[in-house]
């Protein structure tokens, strides 16, 4: 399986004017119960039931450490973080929902991306018309 891109004219002004952009093709998205499926053929002694459990007690125990203001590294996968977002008027104000959020931040680990950044075979298709090339926009 390969990476499929294709390229397109770009329409911005300045440096990249005239110039082509790259950009890749979606593939089929694999949901939670087919990443399961797929992970039970390669983990010879685990049933989908199992790892089903698994990953539902690593994400239940993810969310409780980042509520509790913690890290969650999975390693050789993501390290997630909470963050807070907003601005405060002075030091004393407290949290208000309507002007401020807890979000979340994620980094990808660094052997995953160097495994598909340097392993990943890339294949150059022609553009596909009925795929949507957004070159402008307008906020009303």
């Amino acid at each position: 399986m390969s990476l499929k891109y294709f390229l397109y004219r770009s329409r911005m002004p300045g440096e990249s004017a005239g110039k082509y952009l790259g950009r890749l093709v979606r593939q089929h998205r694999v949901g939670g119960k087919e990443l399961i499926k797929r992970a039970a053929l390669t983990a010879v002694s685990m049933s989908e039931g199992q790892i089903a459990a698994a990953l539902e007690a690593l994400i239940a125990t993810a969310q409780l450490e980042l509520c509790s203001g913690n890290c969650v590294e999975i390693p050789g996968l993501v390290t997630l973080r909470p963050t807070l977002q907003g601005t405060f008027d002075h030091a004393d104000e407290p949290f208000e929902h309507g002007r401020h959020a807890i979000g979340l931040a994620a980094a990808i680990d660094k052997r995953l991306r160097r495994a598909i950044t340097s392993s990943a075979h890339v294949e150059k298709v022609t553009w596909l018309p009925h795929a949507p090339n957004i070159t402008q926009y307008r906020d009303i």
